[in-house]
């Protein structure tokens, strides 16, 4: 989802903050979404329908990527001379 929403971003021709903002929120949306899947691979397969209402582990580490990205252009911005 994060991925989609930056080529949209792109698309449309926004910002770059607005673009990793987007991206976060569709990061976000992923995470919460993936509560409500079953595993299907990786060791949270192993424990099938357990694994609903639990986050993924790879959406997590995608929200914590995009979210670094986002604190890191958002801090730049606010420099003199970026």
């Amino acid at each position: 989802p994060a991925a989609l929403a930056i080529r949209s971003a792109v698309h449309e021709q926004k910002s770059m903050t607005a673009a990793i903002s987007d991206a976060l929120d569709a990061a976000m949306n992923g995470l919460d979404a993936s509560t409500h899947m079953k595993a299907q691979h990786g060791r949270a397969a192993y424990y099938q329908d357990d694994s609903i209402g639990k986050q993924d582990g790879g959406a997590t580490a995608g929200v914590f990527i995009v979210r670094g990205f986002f604190q890191h252009i958002t801090r730049q911005e606010k420099l003199p001379g970026y």
